[in-house]
């Protein structure tokens, strides 16, 4: 995944959105499951995990919210999100590569 997301330094908004998909399309149905946000610096440092939100669980839409402190370093950042299922069965997506999340430094 090639997506790069770019907010400023501690911002909490917008949230960060997406649909979870198996590889050939397919929205993974969270029906039951939860999810976790989950996003690391470059070197592999996790800063964030944490719960997200089922946004609309049959089309595998997700939300998390910006807690304040997610966004206080500069830098490039890996994330993906972390499915369990109720069976305990679990799923990373994106399956290949990362969302990437760019923080650059606000003026003030």
């Amino acid at each position: 995944m090639t997506e790069v997301i770019r907010l400023k330094k501690n911002d909490t908004q917008p949230a960060i959105e997406a649909a979870l998909e198996y590889e050939d399309g397919t929205p993974i149905d969270l029906t039951g499951a939860s999810v976790r946000f989950i996003m690391a610096k470059t070197d592999g440092t996790v800063v964030v995990n944490a719960n997200a939100t089922i946004v609309d669980a049959t089309a595998g839409k997700v939300r998390y919210e910006w807690q304040q402190g997610d966004l206080s370093e500069e830098g490039r950042y890996n994330a993906e999100f972390e499915v369990t299922f109720p069976n305990g069965d679990v799923l990373t997506a994106p399956s290949q590569g990362y969302f990437i999340i760019e923080v650059q430094r606000d003026l003030a």
